[in-house]
């Protein structure tokens, strides 16, 4: 807990822009996907912008997407809007889901950490962790 004290110290620091705000919240395990959800559920806004979830394995993307479609199945506007993205699809499904992220067919998007490195998507407002980074 001690580490994260430390880090909220710098990310108070952070002179470029006072809009972003970095948040931890202690969750009890086996409910970190369900809070994230909630979490959508209560702040996103489908018409301006996107959420990314990162997970720490392939297999853990795919589950997340699932049981987030299940979650939001009865909410038309992020109905069948997640999707998952990782080094193990082809080319050409990694392909299709990032110009259906980038696009707005796919709102939230599961991924492992590979994904973000080079990516240039301006409306990505949420980041979420399904658990802590290997590199954190």
């Amino acid at each position: 807990m001690n580490r994260f004290k430390e880090f909220n110290k710098y990310a108070e620091l952070n002179p470029i822009r006072d809009h972003i705000s970095l948040g931890f919240k202690m969750v009890e395990e086996g409910n970190e996907l369900y809070e994230i959800l909630k979490n959508i559920e209560d702040n996103f806004k489908v018409d301006i912008s996107r959420v990314i979830v990162f997970c720490s394995s392939r297999r853990r993307t795919e589950d997340s997407a699932d049981r987030c479609n299940d979650y939001f199945s009865k909410n038309q506007q992020l109905k069948n809007k997640a999707a998952y993205y990782h080094a193990g699809m082809d080319s050409e499904s990694r392909n299709r889901v990032f110009k259906g992220y980038n696009e707005g067919k796919y709102q939230i998007l599961f991924a492992t950490k590979a994904f973000g490195m080079g990516m240039d998507i301006p409306n990505i407002h949420h980041v979420y962790h399904v658990e802590p980074s290997s590199s954190f």
